[in-house]
């Protein structure tokens, strides 16, 4: 385990020397170590990278090797309503298995052109990808107390949806979804 904890305060001084941002690398890297992919997100939520720089950053460090970055198989990561707003990290996680574009549960193509809805604070002008998204109007309203719902016309292959839970009125828009 020493050398362990050499390696973390080694890329720790690195990151810092090259980013100014030690401690939400040091948390990642402890947490990815750990085998905590949901902690290596935590820690990298609190800074502006994303977990694809931080495993291009872990990767180019000499001996290191590539960082796991967790796999995105649910449609709630975060595990809760009103956590930090990280969608960077939902837009960039490799899909797990389940996770599909709308179409193949829904049917259709992945070109046809559907309305989703995001409830979001007053601050929010867009939908972004990463969101939370819904395709009913009153579904994404119900997420938001300050009556501000966002819609936009997208494809079906920019909505994800799971599988095994499919058509809960609940996904992410995550951009041609369908062709990763």
């Amino acid at each position: 385990m020493a050398d362990v904890s050499k390696l973390i305060k080694a890329l720790k001084d690195t990151a810092v020397a090259q980013y100014g941002k030690g401690a939400p690398y040091r948390e990642a890297l402890a947490s990815a170590i750990r085998g905590d992919m949901s902690g290596v997100n935590q820690a990298l939520s609190q800074s502006e990278l994303t977990p694809a720089d931080f495993a291009g950053f872990v990767g180019g460090i000499k001996g290191v090797g590539k960082a796991p970055m967790a796999e995105l198989n649910t449609l709630n990561p975060t595990g809760g309503l009103y956590v930090d707003y990280t969608p960077h990290i939902r837009a960039s996680q490799p899909l797990g298995k389940n996770m599909v574009s709308i179409d193949k549960t829904m049917g259709g193509s992945p070109d046809d052109i559907i309305t989703i809805y995001r409830g979001a604070p007053k601050n929010q002008k867009s939908i972004v990808p990463g969101d939370f998204i819904s395709d009913m109007h009153e579904v994404a309203k119900s997420y938001t107390g300050d009556n501000n719902v966002l819609a936009l016309k997208v494809r079906k292959g920019d909505v994800l949806d799971n599988i095994n839970e499919p058509l809960g009125n609940e996904y992410l828009y995550r951009p041609n979804a369908d062709k990763k």
